[in-house]
């Protein structure tokens, strides 16, 4: 989820632009609260390039707020961002890579996010969505593209929290809207997680309903092990109520 947010941000900050044909090659980004610095080693906006596009950002209470120099220039504000994002001490991105043209494709090496003690890595991230232009915003092109069409993976997520799952190899796929994700957990006992769903998307409550159908660790159902986490994770946006996590879109 985290992995996902940096990459909205990312997206965010193009969104000041036409979102035609952007491309973000190798930024790095460093933040340590209220205030961070990145910069792309490749901006490229409708096939036009640059060296050095430079993102500066300062956190406002709830709100993140956004300057870029280089290719484009300018500035914007994200509102009321996540508050994984804002609870966050540190946070260091690696290598991240982002290209929007037919479809939606980003990566990155390396993730680390520092609140107090607690410190969480990602790597090896990669996400391609197809990207529905017929939606008006740029995130209902991506939502419903990822609909039709997502291929998620993440090598390795870990944590020095005592409690924490070691995760290895997620690899998460929707087609048409028919869900299926697994990956390798690493616990007291160690082994594969598997599990299917369906996702949908709906434009007028601007609602992403995803609907867990089974989760299954071997032979055993545990489903109802995963909803008590998911159930942690509610908020103003995200409700959960088995088999169901509905997730609106503000």
């Amino acid at each position: 989820m985290k992995a996902i947010i940096i990459a909205s941000l990312m997206t965010t900050m193009v969104q000041a632009q036409s979102l035609s044909e952007v491309s973000i090659k190798n930024f790095n980004f460093n933040y340590k609260s209220p205030s961070g610095e990145g910069v792309a080693e490749v901006f490229s906006y409708k096939k036009n390039s640059q060296t050095q596009q430079k993102v500066f950002v300062e956190k406002h209470d709830k709100d993140l707020y956004f300057q870029y120099e280089g290719f484009e220039n300018g500035e914007f504000a994200f509102k009321d961002a996540p508050a994984m994002i804002i609870d966050a001490d540190q946070m260091n991105l690696t290598k991240f890579n982002l290209v929007l043209s037919q479809n939606v494709n980003l990566n990155f090496s390396d993730a680390e996010f520092i609140s107090g003690v607690d410190v969480q890595k990602i790597q090896s991230l990669s996400l391609g969505c197809s990207r529905n232009q017929n939606a008006h915003e740029f995130y209902e092109q991506f939502i419903q593209g990822c609909i039709e069409n997502m291929d998620f993976k993440v090598g390795n997520v870990s944590s020095n929290s005592e409690k924490a799952l070691g995760v290895k190899t997620v690899d998460v796929k929707i087609k048409a809207g028919v869900l299926n994700f697994s990956a390798d957990v690493k616990a007291q006992i160690s082994g594969k997680v598997r599990g299917k769903g369906n996702a949908s998307y709906d434009e007028s409550s601007k609602t992403l309903t995803l609907k867990i159908s089974e989760v299954k660790f071997g032979i055993l159902d545990v489903s109802g092990m995963v909803f008590d986490e998911l159930k942690k994770l509610e908020s103003d946006t995200i409700k959960v109520k088995k088999p169901f996590v509905y997730i609106t879109m503000k």
